[in-house]
């Protein structure tokens, strides 16, 4: 971590800086080194290209986060009943 650690918050940065906050990014970030340590757990044949690894981790870890901000911010819609009632008209379309 403290060798690939900014690597890691620069490639989540670049990703979610639009769409997410300081602590999504954070969250990404102990994700792919979660990510890493589980798969360097059952396969060490990348021990000599650790750098590689981190960087498609981190790049398909913040696609994903990416993914699941827009889509949550995308279909959440709060209406409240005053805002509701503003919308009825007596207006008739016939």
């Amino acid at each position: 971590m403290k060798e690939y650690g900014r690597y890691v918050y620069a490639i989540a940065y670049n990703k979610l800086r639009g769409c997410g906050t300081s602590e999504d990014i954070e969250e990404c970030v102990s994700d792919v080194f979660a990510a890493l340590f589980m798969q360097c757990e059952y396969d060490m044949s990348y021990e000599n290209d650790i750098k590689y690894l981190i960087g498609t981790i981190a790049k398909r870890k913040a696609i994903d986060y990416f993914r699941s901000l827009t889509a949550r911010g995308s279909h959440i819609s709060e209406t409240d009943e005053d805002d509701m009632s503003e919308l009825v008209s007596d207006f008739s379309v016939d």
